[in-house]
């Protein structure tokens, strides 16, 4: 080779080095860059609103549910009609509990209010009230209550007067005997078809705003939760209160400290959404709000948010580092270029090889030289590979850590509902010997194991085993073997590198048709294409109604218990590269599954 061709290559090689830096900051398109980084802060401070709301609903779900246990014992209703009978009769006057507290009926509630008390990690109090305010019997944070009480408060006039035929919830406010976060659950208790005293229950919510802010809250993010209509002890209302302020903590259930002028809820009412805003007079915010109706009937504004100033220092770090990264591609590019030009008679197809293998996930590969046009070409292809194959990657992870961390949390919860209630039908069989706390207590169990079942799931999902190549109809008819009570019909094949865990994904989507549709037979038509295994899957159940069609993938919906099956298969087929999407369908639930080959 003469100089004159060599010194040509040379400077065709640095030209094209120089061209393809140019195309790669045009990729990489620094604004793009920084609009893609903005989008993932505002989906994490959205996803914090709505985890927030769901942790508040089930706590005070849970708390509903043990209220309603306590308020429909027969232990209850036994002593409230012994007491007001002898009351009627003119035979006691208040102080009740000394008076009546020799009594087998009161010992025995006495007895069931300690035992609920032990078993329940938020419960402050339990009391009944005759008419006239006064305490009749109850517990004080796990001790019998002999004080002399009289009720006043707002939940006693709505309760005794009959306007409340059901059960009251009230805000959450500070309880005047602890000062702490409380909400309060009273029922009505009747008499000859009359009110004539009221259950109430005290609940603690300060453990559950404490769980708040140590699971969604950072040194740069911040949590408000207001109450536009605060409502103190006394049933004043005083109007909007924080419940919740990270910035400032002094602020939250302040009674003297009103909302206004701090944040202007005009902004925000009967809305959700992104917007920036002002915190007093100095502090900007950006972050995402939510006007949410809890479980309590109750209106909340609860927001994410960060400061705007923060929020601007992340944006610049992030145009920062696609700016050195885009200067640095284009820097190794000329090096390479340079490098290549001293081994220009090396064999090329070698690169190739490695690049591609790069691009399977084999990074200590190193990247040779390359020699002409056509190798620039592959080169760029198989970089453009290994590109997609990380991305894909890491948004897998994200995926994987945004949604274990809230199915935990509701794992978590559910576990200590089930065990709670298993205790309290435990205690209450050695008690009375009744054996319909037995099937109560083995109906707890039942969900618990349940809920262990999804979690073992759950780990089977996080732990890839070693793929291996299988036919898809085989696996079918094997998962199909467990299901006798379903027919379940098989056209077609397709071979797939997959590991055990694709058993899970039709695991759940057959326990699905059976469960919420009431399916009797299930049609699964296996197509192959160049690239992925199609598989669709109809059954002949109930099928999916149009308005929750958009949820049934989120991890915790469900309309009948449970809510994580979907969202398993879900999660389990990208492992595979693959997707699972929903399809209209006149009759039962229609799915079309992808996965790659």
């Amino acid at each position: 080779m003469d100089k004159v061709t060599l010194a040509f290559l040379i400077t065709a090689i640095l030209i094209s080095s120089v061209i393809s830096a140019a195309i790669t900051v045009a990729y990489i398109n620094l604004d793009t860059y920084t609009t893609h980084f903005s989008t993932q802060i505002e989906e994490k401070m959205k996803t914090k609103v709505n985890s927030i709301e769901k942790l508040l609903n089930s706590k005070i779900d849970a708390q509903k549910k043990e209220f309603m246990f306590v308020a429909s014992h027969r232990e209850v209703s036994s002593f409230f009609n012994r007491f007001a009978k002898t009351k009627m009769s003119g035979n006691l006057s208040p102080p009740y509990p000394s008076e009546f507290s020799n009594s087998s009926e009161y010992r025995r509630l006495i007895e069931l209010f300690l035992s609920v008390g032990n078993s329940s990690d938020d419960i402050e109090m339990l009391r009944i009230f005759w008419k006239d305010g006064y305490v009749v019997a109850g517990t004080v944070y796990e001790r019998e209550d002999f004080f002399d009480y009289k009720g006043d408060k707002k939940w006693f006039e709505e309760t005794i007067s009959g306007n409340v035929s059901d059960i009251y919830i009230s805000p959450i406010n500070i309880a005047r005997h602890t000062e702490t976060p409380a909400i309060r659950y009273t029922m009505p208790l009747y008499y000859d078809g009359q009110v004539m005293g009221l259950l109430i229950a005290n609940y603690n919510f300060e453990k559950s705003f404490s769980i708040i802010k140590e699971l969604y809250m950072n040194g740069s993010e911040h949590i408000f939760i207001v109450d536009p209509h605060y409502e103190n002890a006394e049933g004043e209302i005083l109007g909007p209160r924080f419940i919740v302020n990270t910035v400032d903590p002094s602020r939250e259930f302040n009674e003297s400290c009103p909302v206004c002028p701090l944040l202007n809820l005009a902004d925000f009412r009967d809305k959700e959404g992104f917007v920036k805003f002002s915190y007093g007079n100095e502090t900007e915010f950006y972050g995402y709000y939510k006007w949410a109706r809890l479980k309590n009937g109750r209106d909340y504004l609860i927001i994410s948010a960060v400061k705007s100033d923060v929020l601007t220092g992340l944006l610049y770090e992030s145009y920062r580092g696609a700016m050195i990264s885009a200067v640095g591609i284009a820097g190794i590019f000329a090096i390479l270029g340079l490098v290549l030009s001293n081994f220009i008679l090396r064999p090329i197809e070698d690169l190739i090889q490695k690049s591609r293998l790069i691009s399977r996930g084999l990074y200590e590969m190193k990247i040779g030289p390359r020699r002409d046009y056509r190798e620039a070409r592959l080169l760029s292809e198989a970089i453009g590979e290994m590109k997609e194959n990380l991305y894909k990657y890491s948004k897998r992870l994200e995926e994987y850590g945004d949604g274990v961390r809230l199915v935990n949390s509701i794992i978590r919860h559910d576990i200590a509902n089930h065990l709670t209630s298993a205790l309290i039908y435990l205690e209450m069989y050695e008690e009375t010997g009744e054996k319909d706390y037995l099937l109560r207590l083995e109906a707890s169990l039942e969900r618990l194991k349940k809920v262990l079942d999804v979690s073992r799931v759950l780990e089977a999902v996080l732990k890839e085993g070693e793929k291996r190549e299988v036919n898809l109809r085989d696996v079918l008819v094997k998962v199909g073997r467990l299901y006798p009570e379903i027919e379940i019909n098989v056209e077609g094949d397709c071979r797939v590198s997959v590991d055990s865990g694709i058993e899970v994904v039709f695991d759940n989507l057959i326990q699905n048709s059976i469960k919420h549709g009431n399916a009797t037979r299930v049609d699964i038509r296996i197509e192959e294409t160049p690239e992925y295994c199609i598989i669709e899957y109809h059954d002949n159940g109930r099928g999916i109604p149009d308005e929750i069609a958009d949820k049934i993938f989120d991890p915790g919906f469900s309309t009948s218990g449970g809510g994580f099956g979907l969202y398993i298969v879900k999660l389990m087929l990208t492992r595979y590269d693959g997707e699972i999407t929903i399809e209209r369908s006149e009759q039962g639930a229609r799915f079309i599954i992808r996965i790659k080959k």
